[in-house]
This record gives C-alpha cells, sequence and structure tokens, in this order.
C-alpha cells in the first residue's frame, strides 16, 4: 500500500520527520542516502540532515519500489537511475494536474 504524504510545505524535513512519514528508522533514511545517488540531503554544521520537499517525494518512491514492490536495493537503483526523468517529468504532471483540478473545483463552487 502506497504511502500518501501530507501537504509539503516546509522548506526542509528532519530525518527523523521523513521517517515518521513512512514509518521506518532514521538509519533506513540514512541507508538510503547512501545508495541512492539523486538524495543528498543538505547537512548543517552541526551534521543534521535535513531533505527538501522533492526529495522527500523521491524517498517515496525508493519506498514504494523497496517496501511495496518487493524491489531489491539494487533494482530500485537501476529503476531510478534509468527513469530518472520520466520520474520528473511524471511529479511535475501531477502537481500540474491538482492545480488544475483545485481551480476546477473553485469554479465549481462558485457556480
Amino acid at each position: 500500500m502506497a504511502i500518501q504524504l501530507p501537504e509539503l510545505n516546509k522548506r526542509y524535513y528532519t530525518t527523523g520527520e521523513v521517517a515518521k512519514f513512512f514509518n521506518v528508522t532514521r538509519a533506513t533514511i540514512r541507508y538510503w542516502e547512501t545508495r541512492f545517488s539523486i538524495l543528498q540531503a543538505h547537512k548543517f554544521g552541526n551534521g543534521e540532515r535535513r531533505f527538501r520537499a522533492d526529495q522527500v517525494e523521491m524517498i517515496q518512491k525508493i519506498y514504494d519500489l523497496v517496501k511495496v514492490k518487493g524491489y531489491t536495493i539494487k533494482g530500485a537503483e537501476k529503476e531510478i537511475t534509468e527513469n530518472r526523468n520520466w520520474y520528473r517529468n511524471k511529479d511535475k504532471t501531477l502537481r500540474k494536474l491538482k492545480e488544475i483540478r483545485s481551480n476546477l473545483e473553485g469554479l465549481r463552487v462558485q457556480i
């Protein structure tokens, strides 16, 4: 079952927050960061990792591949690496469709 993320409206999310979103340990998030080059957490001076909203969405894809679909880490790495542009375009399209839907619902309320 795919995880439904809350609205990501903060600039950065801690490793702990991201781990809670997906019900995994912080160590799992750190491990995925080492295995997936697309995940580059911003590290502050004290060593604390923070993830942007787009990185949290990528973690959602990794979670879906590994935990839901049963891919191995290596298989998930290959899938994301080979289809990186497809995933980015899909995300942009979905965001735009959600925006259009919201606008249409607003129009319906006005009528």
